[in-house]
C-alpha cells in the first residue's frame, strides 16, 4: 500500500510539495528517476516489467502519481499497466488537460487506480471509487493518499499521522523555511514506523502497514521520493532514495532545464 502525501499551495514559494512511498515487491525491478519521454521531457521512476511510472514531473511543471486502490477481487493482469496513465498525464502541459482527457478513459480498461495529477494552478485525483471514473478538483490544502479515499479517517495511517503532516505545513508558512528544512522533517515522516510495533523490521502487536515505511516477508518500501515545484524558477526539487527511507538517504535527482532557464538572456 503505497502512500503519498501532498501539499497543494501550502507553502511560499512552493505551490507543489509532494512525498510518496512507493511499497512493492522487493524482487520486481524498477529504475530509479531516469527521463520517460523527451516532447515534453519527463523525469520518473521507471517499473521495469510494465514500462510504466508511479511518480514522475515533466518541463511543464505537472506532476503525476498513480496508487492502487482497495478492491475485493485481485488485480487482472491483462488489463492496461496502471503506470501508464502516469505517462499519458505527463504528455500534458497543463494538469486540467491532463485530468479532464484521462476521466474519460475506459475505467474497465484498468485494475483500481487513485491518479493523482497537479501544477502550480491545479490539483486533481482521478480515480475508480464507482464504476465510472470520477474527477475530483481539489481546493489549496494538505492530502494524504493510500489505496482508499483522499484523506480516508478510517484508513490507520492517514488517521495517525495527518497531525503530523499538516503540523508541517502550519509551522513553516511564515517566514519562508528553506526547502532543505522542509525535506528533512519530511524524511522523518515517510521513515516513520508505527510505535506500537516494537520492531522497525516487523509487527509485533499492531498492524504493521500502519507505518508509512514498511518491512515485511519479501514486500515493503523499495523506494522514496520528494518533490517540490519553485514557482519563481519555475523547475523542480526532486529527491530520491532507492529503499526504504528509514535506512536510505536521498539524493538530488539532476533535471533537464525548464521553460524559463532555456530563455536567452535580456539584451536590455
Amino acid at each position: 500500500m503505497c502512500t503519498l502525501a501532498l501539499y497543494f499551495r501550502q507553502f511560499t514559494d512552493y505551490p507543489i510539495v509532494a512525498a510518496a512511498n512507493r511499497d512493492e515487491l522487493l524482487e520486481r525491478p524498477s529504475d530509479p528517476p531516469v527521463q520517460l519521454g523527451t516532447q515534453p521531457w519527463i523525469w520518473g521512476g521507471r517499473d521495469r516489467i510494465a514500462g510504466g511510472t508511479w511518480l514522475g514531473v515533466n518541463e511543464y511543471g505537472v506532476m503525476a502519481g498513480i496508487l492502487n486502490r482497495q478492491s475485493p477481487y485481485p488485480p487482472d493482469p491483462r488489463r492496461r499497466s496502471r503506470g501508464q496513465l502516469c505517462l499519458d498525464a505527463l504528455r500534458y502541459s497543463r494538469a486540467q488537460e491532463a485530468a479532464e482527457h484521462l476521466a474519460t478513459s475506459a475505467p474497465e480498461e484498468y485494475n483500481p487506480f487513485s491518479l493523482v495529477i497537479a501544477d502550480a494552478e491545479h490539483a486533481f485525483v482521478v480515480n475508480t471509487a464507482t464504476p465510472s471514473l470520477q474527477l475530483h478538483h481539489l481546493k489549496p490544502g494538505l492530502y494524504l493518499f493510500t489505496n482508499r479515499d483522499f484523506n480516508d479517517p478510517t484508513c490507520p495511517r492517514i488517521a495517525r499521522l495527518t497531525p503530523q503532516f499538516r503540523y508541517l505545513s502550519e509551522s513553516v508558512t511564515s517566514p519562508p523555511t528553506p526547502l532543505t528544512t522542509i525535506f528533512s522533517q519530511l524524511h522523518t515522516l515517510m521513515a516513520d514506523h508505527d510505535p506500537y510495533n516494537s520492531s522497525s523490521a516487523g509487527p509485533s502487536g499492531s498492524d504493521p502497514r500502519n507505518s508509512l515505511c514498511l518491512h515485511g516477508d519479501g514486500y515493503g518500501t523499495c523506494s522514496s521520493s520528494l518533490l517540490a515545484y519553485q514557482a519563481t524558477h519555475q523547475r523542480y526539487q526532486y529527491r530520491f532514495a532507492p529503499g526504504a527511507p528509514c535506512q536510505q538517504i536521498y539524493k538530488e535527482v539532476s533535471l533537464p532545464p525548464g521553460p524559463r532557464e532555456r530563455q536567452p538572456p535580456s539584451t536590455t
